[in-house]
């Protein structure tokens, strides 16, 4: 028996390697238990295999398209990319789309003005735009974790030692069912099209490993640019890639080749280039974001401590699912360095470069370690526990996979957003209408919440010329709209504005209405 093979069984004699009733050997039956345990064999049925695929799909689809216009009304982040996408022009998008989302090149929200214009803006619409990237993410994993286990597993035996089609279906449905990972396809960001891009540059990063032509640098150098326009944090998965070829740069000898030293320069010059291309932007919006932190704008980016980085980590993965996620990584990592090390190697690298990098700035620079900011870091984890269930033994592969499952719906029933996020389940409709009924100059506290505000004003029967110019947006206003779940800077502040708009209209879920 090979000393790869899944499975030794040592009271066995070797195998002969011929036998005259033509059965196959031992070891090369053992070989195959796992692939034939997910009924989806080396070259098998295609036709099963794609409806396995279509049925993962639809377990995507369902959790992130049901009730989205009714799930919650918007949230103050919300608000920004709306308020960006919803101006005339594209080139007016891009002004705003930056101004209100420091870091960003507005390249989500010139997607959304797109969007609105063919679907409008209601709620459920603009939300359907992340919905559908959500799903097309899940069908992107799939493909690149077939693409980055094909170009690495060996063979023994005449047959595969790894079945890249069944650890990609395993890993797109611990994806499909993350709650982390429905939760921001079900929100008006640009996380869900993030990862749609950095999917696509991971994809086209090892399809430079089994073919060289001009148009797949090209390619990398532009995904790698789309990426980075979409959110700076596309730049931590540069770096991991970065890190995985350091040996290849150096010239180190190991057992496993991960690609020639030439190649492995040419590639990171790609990489080079398509940061290059907006370097200046994103360096000048991420040096404002940060100042915009120590000033105190951002009061969800706090300073980051080890056990606040682990928490942040485990809620992301999942209260219940995480544990199980975690262990059946650790062993799929162990199992299939044996395999496929350049694969495991390159995960290993995707989920900790990106999460330690936003530990270390956070600790030197400025904080920043925020769940949303290291969300393709998740994206390794699941393909690592996909690869985990199938490493282990038949019966074993069932009862861990339902374990997850079931734990994963858990987190689905347990999950409460607006308990998890004090922007979520504020009653903005309700507030907006109370203060458009006064006919009187409103204004909004604190000022992240003006364009959810404008939003509602925009739909609560007022007319056009009478809601521009009652909605002043700042204390000035007769009227006075104020979350109490997103806190003001000081306790003193926050008594003294009371103290002048002193009559409640409304006390609504998270938000009140106030007049002077």
């Amino acid at each position: 028996m090979s000393r790869d093979s899944p499975r030794r069984d040592l009271t066995v004699p070797k195998a002969p390697t011929r036998t005259i009733t033509g059965s196959k050997p031992r070891a090369e039956r053992t070989a195959g238990t796992a692939q034939r345990a997910l009924l989806v064999g080396h070259g098998g049925n295609r036709v099963l295999l794609v409806g396995l695929l279509m049925f993962l799909l639809l377990c995507a689809a369902l959790p992130r398209f049901s009730n989205l216009g009714g799930e919650s009304e918007m949230s103050s982040d919300e608000g920004a990319d709306w308020a960006a996408a919803a101006a005339p022009t594209l080139s007016e998008v891009q002004r705003l789309g930056i101004a209100y989302n420091p870091g960003k090149l507005a390249l989500y929200d010139m997607t959304l003005h797109l969007w609105i214009r063919v679907f409008g803006d209601k709620l459920g619409a603009m939300r359907a735009l992340s919905a559908t990237l959500g799903v097309l993410d899940v069908l992107l994993l799939f493909v690149v974790v077939r693409e980055m286990f094909g170009a690495s597993s060996g063979a023994q035996n005449g047959e595969p030692s790894i079945n890249p089609a069944a650890i990609a279906l395993l890993a797109a449905l611990v994806m499909a069912l993350s709650v982390t990972m429905v939760k921001y396809s079900r929100e008006i960001r640009m996380y869900p099209l993030l990862l749609a891009l950095i999917l696509l540059q991971v994809w086209w990063f090892f399809r430079l490993r089994r073919q060289e032509q001009i148009e797949d640098y090209v390619c990398l150098a532009l995904l790698t640019a789309l990426a980075l326009a979409a959110n700076f944090t596309a730049a931590l998965v540069v770096v991991a890639e970065g890190v995985w070829l350091l040996p290849s740069l150096l010239g180190l000898p190991l057992r496993f080749p991960l690609t020639s030293r030439w190649r492995a320069w040419l590639t990171v010059a790609t990489l080079g280039v398509g940061c290059a291309v907006f370097a200046f932007p994103l360096l000048y919006q991420s040096a404002r974001l940060a100042d915009l932190v120590r000033h105190g704008e951002y009061v969800f980016i706090q300073p980051i401590t080890t056990q606040g980085a682990i928490e942040t980590l485990w809620d992301a993965g999942g209260k219940f699912a995480f544990p199980v996620i975690a262990a059946l990584a650790a062993y799929g990592s162990l199992r299939g360095w044996r395999r496929a090390p350049e694969a495991v190697a390159f995960l290993v690298s995707w989920f900790c470069v990106p999460i330690l990098l936003a530990v270390l700035i956070s600790w030197v620079v400025t904080p920043f370690f925020v769940e949303r900011y290291v969300l393709s870091s998740f994206l390794p984890l699941f393909v690592l526990a996909g690869l985990g269930v199938w490493e282990l033994r038949r019966l074993s592969q069932i009862g861990a996979l339902t374990l997850l499952v079931a734990l994963q719906v858990c987190d689905f029933h347990y999950y409460n957003r607006s308990e998890s996020d004090y922007q979520w389940g504020v009653q903005w409709r309700e507030a907006a209408a109370t203060a458009a009924a006064t006919h009187s100059t409103v204004g909004v506290e604190p000022p992240i919440a003006h364009h959810v505000v404008e939003y509602y004003l925009g739909r609560s029967g007022l007319p056009p010329e009478s809601y521009r110019n009652n909605f002043i947006g700042g204390r000035e206003g007769e009227v006075l709209i104020v979350a109490d779940q997103i806190p003001i800077c000081q306790p003193r502040e926050a008594a003294e504005l009371f103290s002048e708009y002193s009559k409640t209209l409304a006390h609504l879920r998270g938000v009140v209405v106030v007049r002077r």
